[in-house]
């Protein structure tokens, strides 16, 4: 299924480590009149590139010039496996340090208005589903943590966890960006690979029913704690993006949408998957 891909830039654009690409030198599309930024992990990867493809083409149905400089352009922020982790110290290597360094270059550049904020939320707070269970984790989130937190407990390191992720959102807010939020991807029971493989080349029936692989009760249950907190935030520059209100219909979270995958792993979705996710932001 050729839809299984990620965005074309992930690899040079979508940074890591402590020799990580600067906010300064980070990936910009397709034109130079930068107004938007996404700015999270590797689930805003694809995001970013979707929503890059859909201001160039609202920039074409509006007849704006050619000209890159005035082409309406978006900044790419993006740092594998990295949480908002503003007011403590993650254990993944220069992830705290990127989060401030390009909190703080928003925050200067106010010709960027909107900001795309998203993370893997629960699969750091609680653990990882594993393969094809029914039942959310519940994997206390220290070991994601730096030493220093040592001994607090998985409430605590939750609730620290919401409390950076809230500041960033003010900071935002507070240097006049409207800030859209990007709710929890829902996950696969697998990879995406595994799922579409027939049982045999004699039988081509896919594993699973690849329209319900998953229940939306699952994704309520699952994310319930990140849910309430996003939920609990409201005000004309906050624009939440409810994944599932795009991505599940009927009870169910899909894995192919129209005969495209919407994922290339087991949580991130495709190329394709982000296209069909950034046509329900309102810009």
């Amino acid at each position: 299924m050729t839809s299984i891909a990620p965005s074309p830039k992930r690899e040079q654009c979508h940074t890591s480590g402590t020799d990580y690409l600067k906010p300064a030198q980070a990936c910009t599309y397709f034109g130079q009149d930068v107004h938007w930024a996404s700015f999270g992990d590797s689930h805003t990867v694809e995001l970013a590139y979707a929503l890059a493809q859909r201001l160039q083409a609202q920039s074409k149905d509006k007849d704006i010039t050619k000209d890159v400089n005035t082409k309406p352009g978006l900044l790419h922020l993006s740092f594998s496996g990295c949480p908002p982790a503003l007011l403590f110290e993650a254990r993944q290597p220069g992830c705290s340090a990127w989060i401030r360094e390009s909190l703080q270059y928003l925050e200067k550049h106010a010709e960027i208005q909107h900001v795309l904020l998203g993370f893997s939320y629960t699969r750091f707070l609680f653990g990882e589903m594993e393969a094809g269970s029914q039942q959310p984790s519940d994997i206390s989130p220290a070991n994601k943590f730096s030493p220093a937190y040592g001994g607090q407990s998985a409430l605590a390191l939750r609730e620290l966890y919401w409390q950076s992720l809230h500041t960033i959102i003010e900071r935002l807010l507070a240097a006049g960006k409207q800030v859209h939020l990007l709710y929890p991807i829902p996950e696969l029971p697998a990879d995406i690979s595994k799922l579409v493989t027939p049982f045999s080349v004699l039988q081509q029936t896919d594993t699973v029913p690849l329209e319900q692989v998953s229940t939306l009760a699952l994704y309520q249950s699952r994310h319930a704690y990140i849910l309430a907190k996003l939920d609990s935030l409201s005000g004309p520059a906050i624009h939440p993006l409810k994944t599932a209100d795009i991505l599940c219909a009927n009870g169910y979270c899909p894995a192919v949408m129209d005969g495209k995958s919407l994922y290339f792993d087991d949580n991130h979705l495709s190329l394709a998957g982000a296209q069909h996710l950034i046509s329900g932001l309102k810009l």
